[in-house]
């Protein structure tokens, strides 16, 4: 006998979809997740995440099928289940995985409510992360990096040292920065300039924590365009006493995506000291031109960033 959809479903979520003669169970997981309405997909994964480990099987199965959906949804339901045993599955698929747009999906559902799971997966995962930080591949390091700014759980010391390590890795293997390089999706800039941006906000997650770190490497670092992203890196953690360095660099950098940087420091220490070097940033005249679904845009890195940063600190400013 073969058994009806909502049968399978029913079957599926009290684990018993063995029992259900002729139904093909990924297929059957498919439809219940991904080609159902979403009130009934959301309400199977709840289910699939109450079953707990005991799912896992099943998921594992559904996350070998070459289908996007199904591999996002599943590994949505992975993050929930946030247990070792589903960390180990997530972890196997990204690393296995070829697929780039799967692996970040992957990284992404490592973010763990802020809970011990387990000593040892934990250890794992910040492994896989600051293996992916390393490597430095476009794809994969700038989400790496902002999982570890965010991953409280973990020593700050390290996920400083990781981040300010691919930051100056970047900035040296990068002899022109303001080349054009290839063009990513929905940012502005070159590639080089997309990760630097996520380094810096990384460390910035990471707050006052990653403070003696940069300022260590900031001792022994006596080239200056590094200088400079490390004192935006102090000014992005919190530290008040690079005000004037970080005005500096707003206001005679040769490096635009460190002018841009630094007026987002400034902003964010609310350094009104800095409100004039700003208000001269208005004049900015870097600029960067891409397309948009809407046609051809151009905007102001340097002076966006400035117009935020007065704004943060109760100034007017006409746009």
């Amino acid at each position: 006998m073969r058994y009806s959809t909502p049968v399978v479903l029913i079957l599926l979520c009290g684990g018993l979809l063995h029992a259900a003669e002729g139904a093909d169970p990924i297929v059957e997981l498919a439809r219940a997740i991904i080609m159902s309405d979403q009130a009934m997909a959301e309400e199977i994964s709840q289910k699939l995440v109450h079953m707990g480990d005991s799912a896992l099987p099943l998921l594992k199965e559904g996350l070998a099928q070459d289908n996007r959906p199904l591999q996002s949804r599943i590994l949505k339901i992975l993050n929930q289940i946030a247990t070792a045993k589903s960390a180990e599955v997530i972890l196997q698929f990204a690393a296995s995985s070829r697929d780039k747009y799967m692996v970040r999906a992957a990284m992404e559902a490592l973010r763990y409510p802020e809970r011990d799971i387990d000593a040892e997966c934990d250890q794992k995962i910040l492994e896989f992360l600051l293996g992916k930080v390393s490597e430095g591949e476009t794809s994969f390091a700038p989400d790496a990096a902002r999982i570890l700014g965010k991953a409280k759980k973990v020593d700050p010391k390290v996920r400083t040292e990781a981040c300010v390590v691919a930051l100056k890795k970047e900035l040296v293997d990068q002899s022109d920065p303001n080349k054009p390089s290839k063009w990513l999706p929905d940012t502005y800039g070159t590639e080089a300039q997309f990760k630097i941006r996520q380094y810096v906000y990384a460390v910035g997650d990471i707050g006052e924590g990653a403070i003696p770190v940069i300022e260590g490497h900031l001792t022994s670092c006596s080239v200056q365009r590094l200088r400079e992203y490390l004192t935006i890196c102090l000014g992005f953690a919190g530290h008040k006493g690079y005000g004037r360095a970080l005005q500096m660099t707003l206001e005679s950098s040769k490096d635009s995506e460190a002018r841009a940087l630094a007026a987002m420091a400034l902003g964010r220490l609310r350094d009104k000291e800095a409100i004039g070097a700003l208000k001269k940033a208005l004049q900015d005249p870097y600029s960067v031109k891409y397309q948009t679904c809407v046609g051809p845009q151009e905007i102001f890195p340097v002076r966006e960033a400035a117009i935020k940063a007065l704004q943060s600190m109760g100034v007017d400013v006409q746009r």
